[in-house]
């Protein structure tokens, strides 16, 4: 889980692992511009931001909560 810090007490936004991985994908699927170049192979980079987090669903179906705020644990604190 990805936990919106916020003021203690505050409410805060959690993102799932693999919500925040399908994002990645949709803003995979727009890069390139007159800018700059679209990667390639485009759909491949796609697939792979769009999947780079698969492994997180199990821990986001039933996330272990921190025993000091009672949120899920940030994705890098996670035991």
């Amino acid at each position: 889980m990805i936990v919106q810090a916020a003021e203690a007490g505050e409410p805060r936004f959690v993102v799932r692992q693999v919500e925040h991985a399908r994002l990645a994908g949709q803003l995979a699927a727009a890069f390139g511009n007159g800018g700059f170049s679209m990667p390639e192979p485009r759909e491949l980079l796609r697939i792979v931001a769009a999947h780079h987090d698969d492994g997180w669903a199990a821990q986001d179906d039933a996330p272990p909560r921190d025993p000091h705020t009672g949120l899920p644990y940030q994705f890098s604190e996670t035991p």
